[in-house]
């Protein structure tokens, strides 16, 4: 497997009441709880239990690791956060939940975020239910309704009366279950225990009173990453989990809709090409029957399994290779990206072929175009801070979208060696240079539309090719945003791609270019004293000479840098510094 260990960042937001009571608390000893079920998550995608249904052709993977993790925060500094609210205490929805983190700390949205409640989800009404106040003068029996206070409906009961006042309300069994047969009017309810009121109106009578309670119903929900909106907010929601069910294995299930796994026993992967054939073979749906009712290990076939995403006990977490592989996906492909750690794998993606991205990915190693391959990249490329492009003999890559970092972070950059090429269309350059080596081109046709931004430069050594079309447009923005063309560069493209030069400048002053910064050459020798830099600069030459006495052609005097300033000398032999060259404290100066 060649992807590096990934590991997902994620916030624990745990909601209590107003006076900070229920749910988890900020305790030593509920934090251990909390942290314990982040390391039995991590053993459950590290450490694959095997599968109650194998097929002999399944290869597992190596050390059964999926090579997914998740991270809380570093120890003494954990991302476990409380909430006094008592609406959103035993509130079900997300949406709530996820406004108001967001109110209290907008970057909470960088992890994913599991939240914490003692609502109830899809729940149903406890038959139990309590007459408060039998109140007077009913002649008959109240009708009962229930009203949700978040959402609900299907509860049907009935009250009994006696001597004039409510003594019961009962739940009707009036239902039918999936097989038609009688059951409670339970209905279906989200919201906090207490979510639902009773309301007794009628029967001649006035002051009675009930209080029902919420049971039952989803310990979690999670939603799945969306492929096209790539900000968009992942969640998991854990529900009445301080009180009832705690079992990390629900966890690392939700966390599996996180990552784009649906339920085997629903008909998502039937007709789909994502079809699970070492989950189904050739039986799918798996069936509905969870692992607490029957012994997933029994009969092999038979759709009873210890699939994390079915239901069963804890330690039911089996996770096939198939299912990794579209969690590794989702962690390219979907929104579900940014909530990895930067992370590199030194094992390249090799392309021989010609591909068009016209999709957002994320990856996390190399790109290496060899000959054969050419690469348009149409989309929004996001690429690990350690990886490069390299581009080899016959390689060729176009870009005509954006390359970046996850973090926004300097990455290392796109390299262009002996034949092979580089054509910019529409882009920024910015957090990256531009290396074009000895035989290498890169080209700028007439619908060029590029900026180069804050210190990003373009590098084309000796013996490289640089083809920019007159009519292309080059912004140069900042003072420190360069072409460099160093000394015994050529003008137009290596013989290799002979018939595609198109309208080659061969003259800088040809060149369509506007900003602060500038074209850079190294035929010459600079002579730098008796003069103070006062702005960012990047100072190109043969050699470079700075200090009170360089030549006898100009006025002696020091060299000052002055505070706030940024100067770059780049010399294509040597940098000499003398005395009297000076940097002020506050300024930044170096030497390539």
């Amino acid at each position: 497997m060649n992807s590096p260990v990934k590991v997902i960042e994620i916030n624990f937001n745990i909601f209590q009441k107003n006076d900070g009571t229920g749910n988890f608390q900020n305790t030593e000893s509920d934090k251990h709880i909390l942290l314990s079920m982040v390391d039995r998550l991590n053993e459950i995608y590290s450490s694959i239990c095997p599968t109650s249904d194998p097929f002999d052709w399944v290869v597992e993977l190596p050390n059964n690791d999926s090579r997914i993790r998740f991270d809380i925060g570093e120890p003494g500094h954990e991302r476990i956060y409380f909430y006094k609210n008592d609406d959103i205490y035993g509130t079900s929805s997300a949406y709530k939940m996820k406004s108001f983190v967001e109110s209290v700390d907008s970057n909470r949205m960088k992890q994913l975020n599991i939240y914490i409640t003692e609502g109830y989800f899809y729940g149903r009404l406890n038959e139990n239910i309590v007459v408060t106040e039998g109140g007077y003068g009913y002649t008959s029996a109240p009708t009962v309704t229930f009203k949700s206070k978040e959402t609900g409906y299907g509860a049907k009961a009935t009250a009994q009366i006696q001597n004039g006042k409510v003594v019961s309300i009962t739940l009707d069994n009036t239902c039918k279950d999936s097989n038609g047969n009688p059951k409670l009017c339970s209905g279906s309810y989200s919201g906090g225990r207490e979510s639902v009121e009773v309301l007794l109106t009628g029967g001649d009578g006035l002051g009675a009173s009930a209080k029902c309670y919420v049971e039952g119903g989803a310990n979690g929900y999670a939603t799945v990453p969306s492929n096209s909106n790539m900000k968009y907010n992942n969640y998991t929601v854990l529900l009445h989990h301080s009180t009832g069910y705690r079992d990390p294995a629900l966890l690392a299930h939700e966390l599996g809709h996180n990552l784009f796994l649906y339920h085997p026993w629903e008909n998502s992967y039937c007709n789909s090409s994502d079809y699970l054939n070492d989950v189904f073979g050739n039986k799918c749906p798996l069936s509905t029957i969870n692992g607490w009712a029957f012994d997933p290990f029994a009969v092999n076939g038979d759709g009873i399994t210890n699939n994390l995403m079915n239901y069963g006990p804890g330690n039911y977490t089996y996770l096939s290779p198939m299912q990794i592989g579209i969690m590794h996906r989702s962690l390219s492909l979907s929104s579900v990206r940014k909530y990895v750690k930067e992370c590199y794998s030194n094992i390249p993606l090799v392309i021989t072929d010609k591909q068009d991205w016209d999709f957002d990915i994320r990856l996390y190693r190399d790109i290496e175009i060899k000959l054969g391959g050419e690469l348009r990249v149409s989309c929004n490329l996001v690429i690990a801070e350690q990886a490069n492009i390299i581009l080899n003999t016959g390689g060729k890559l176009i870009i005509d979208g954006a390359v970046s970092t996850n973090t926004g972070n300097i990455w290392q950059g796109i390299i262009v060696n002996n034949g092979g090429i580089l054509e910019i269309v529409n882009t920024d350059i910015q957090n990256y240079n531009i290396t074009v080596n000895s035989g290498g081109t890169i080209k700028f046709p007439s619908n060029s539309n590029v900026a180069i931004i804050n210190n990003s430069i373009i590098d084309v050594k000796k013996y490289g090719y640089v083809c920019i079309d007159s009519a292309a447009d080059i912004e140069l923005r900042n003072p420190l945003s360069c072409i460099n063309l160093h000394d015994g560069f050529y003008w137009g493209v290596h013989p290799f791609f002979v018939g595609s030069s198109n309208n080659c400048v061969s003259n800088v002053s040809n060149i369509n270019y506007t900003g602060k910064g500038s074209v850079n050459f190294y035929s010459s020798d600079v002579y730098i004293q008796n003069q103070a830099l006062f702005f960012d600069e990047y100072i190109t030459g043969k050699n470079i000479s700075a200090g009170t006495n360089v030549t006898a052609s100009k006025p002696q005097g020091n060299v000052v840098i002055k505070n706030g300033t940024c100067v770059i000398f780049e010399a294509e032999n040597e940098t000499l510094l003398h005395n009297g060259f000076e940097v002020e404290l506050g300024a930044e100066f170096e030497v390539k």
